[in-house]
């Protein structure tokens, strides 16, 4: 396992070093400015800036599964899907459970790549600014199949990771908000996934898990919307 704040062979709870200032100029690496300007999860404020949300989600219906808060999506190995984030970033603490969670199941940890020169700079909701750690490259199960997940890792706080725009673009995600349901047209346009949602309504993905197990399979493909114009 390699540690998303010095790249050495630890645990991020086992690294020597102070968390990397997230502030000082640094000519040899990526100054990229990305925004994260996402509010969720009603019961945690988190360290490096991401703003509480006052709504909640609209009640339960009856037969559905309890919602998510933000300790089960961390601790599950979950992100969350946030189109309003322009790239994946995820607190450390957050990547580290993925990592663990991996090597539980599978018996590898699913880091397949770690850039420590790779940090670009996040805006988030209350105006503030921090420069990520690293980024890791993770393995992520689906449809039987590994793909990589490029996720900017935040040497702050406990946030879950978030999905962004850019990786769902990617995906070529069809996002049914009112039923929780989702198609990833790129990996496959014949199988509809159920999104779990957290409890301030937000959907979320596995990041440890082939969401393809539980998906369902239809008749016809699920064509792109732009072919209705």
């Amino acid at each position: 396992m390699k540690c998303f704040r010095c790249g050495g062979p630890h645990k991020i709870a086992q690294c020597p070093e102070k968390p990397r200032d997230s502030t000082q100029s640094r000519s040899s690496l990526v100054t990229v400015q990305e925004e994260a300007p996402f509010v969720f999860l009603t019961e945690n404020l988190d360290q490096h800036g991401l703003v509480i949300d006052g709504t909640s989600a609209s009640p339960k219906q009856a037969g559905e599964e309890a919602w998510l808060t933000t300790t089960d999506v961390v601790r599950q190995g979950k992100a969350v899907i946030d189109g309003g984030a322009t790239q994946s970033i995820g607190s450390v603490h957050a990547l580290s459970q993925i990592l663990e969670l991996n090597e539980k199941k599978r018996g590898k940890d699913g880091l397949a790549d770690l850039d420590m020169t790779d940090r670009p700079s996040f805006g988030f909701g209350n105006s503030s600014r921090d420069r990520c750690a690293s980024t890791a490259s993770l393995s992520v199960p689906m449809a039987g199949k590994e793909s990589v997940l490029k996720v900017h890792a935040l040497d702050c706080g406990e946030a879950p990771v978030l999905l962004s725009v850019h990786s769902l673009r990617k995906l070529g995600a069809i996002i049914d908000f009112e039923a929780d349901l989702a198609v990833f047209r790129n990996i496959s346009d014949r199988h509809v996934i159920r999104l779990e949602r957290t409890t301030a309504g937000h959907q979320v993905f596995p990041l440890t898990e082939d969401a393809y197990e539980q998906s369902v399979k239809v008749a016809q493909q699920v064509p792109s919307l732009k072919t209705y114009l």
